[in-house]
């Protein structure tokens, strides 16, 4: 598992890996370590890191191939395996594949931890999707939503984590990429993962051009008329190709507030009301590293 730290939430550093796949002396073995959840042990100072354990069971038959396990780090560096591993060694009854990323919580109404783990009934043809759950309460049994919709308009958003700073706030992470992986470029091509066309039209509006060159381009548009940005990520190189559309309501004194990430290979929009865009961008050449903003009957403010 890669590992980093941040003190801001957009700057981080990069640090040694936490843990390694079970059995790394096996190029062929797909076994691995994937998505959990971390708390604070507020008696030892340390991390509980608790996470699924996959099993390529192709080259380890006999052994279950998803199990729940625990982790412990008292400097938040290393990591040590608990000796009771797997924690959790079964899936519930009639689980099918996909039994993973466990999310630990502290309950204050009976002042207790918890666990709510991803799993499906049997194949993908018996699994019905219910929603997605997006602030709100729980009493203990049941969780009640406040508000639905979502979390992010943008193509390259998925398995987020919710998680709360020292500051008291809600924070979520989610990796930027989407399925099918078979659209991702990967090593060969130089990348590792993360995470156009100007629309035309003479209502006051404004793009950004972002990772342009003569040949490519990703673009992001708003359009005063509809309140809407469209990213727009057609004609930006390797990756997933599209136009992703979220309206976006102008605040009371008439202004839009935009704060836009751009790094080498993605771009995250976060719009004052809260919404969010997100999406991988893999330029094909060296030379796609102009950006600038065109607008027409509107003010446009930049800050870096």
């Amino acid at each position: 598992m890669a590992h980093a730290d941040s003190s801001d939430a957009v700057h981080w550093r990069e640090l040694p890996v936490a843990m390694y796949p079970p059995y790394v002396q096996d190029p062929l073995d797909t076994s691995g370590r994937f998505t959990g959840s971390a708390v604070l042990d507020n008696s030892t100072g340390g991390i509980h890191f608790i996470f699924t354990d996959a099993t390529d069971v192709s080259r380890h038959p006999g052994k279950l191939p998803e199990v729940q396990s625990s982790a412990l780090s008292t400097d938040g560096i290393n990591f040590d395996f608990y000796s009771g591993n797997p924690i959790i060694a079964a899936p519930p009854p009639r689980s099918g594949n996909g039994w993973r990323d466990p999310k630990v919580f502290h309950d204050t109404t009976d002042n207790t931890w918890k666990m709510v783990v991803g799993s499906g009934e049997g194949a993908t043809g018996n699994v019905q999707f219910l929603g997605f759950w997006e602030v709100g309460t729980y009493d203990g049994t049941k969780f009640t939503s406040e508000k639905v919709g979502l979390l992010d308009a943008g193509p390259d958003s998925y398995a987020m984590q919710w998680y709360k700073d020292s500051a008291g706030r809600n924070l979520a992470i989610a990796w930027m990429g989407n399925w099918p992986t078979s659209k991702w470029p990967s090593r060969v091509n130089g990348w590792a993962g993360t995470q156009s066309i100007t629309p035309t039209s003479n209502a006051p509006g404004f793009t950004i051009f972002m990772h342009k060159s003569n040949v490519e381009q990703v673009t992001l548009y708003y359009s005063v008329k509809n309140q809407t940005l469209t990213l727009d990520t057609t004609n930006a190189g390797y990756g997933q190709a599209g136009t992703w559309n979220a309206v976006v309501a102008k605040s009371p004194d008439n202004k839009l507030s935009l704060d836009i990430f751009i790094d080498r290979s993605s771009v995250e929009v976060f719009a004052g009301d809260g919404t969010a865009m997100t999406a991988t961008v893999f330029p094909r050449y060296q030379e796609s590293t102009a950006y600038y903003v065109d607008a027409f009957w509107v003010y446009v403010e930049l800050k870096k």
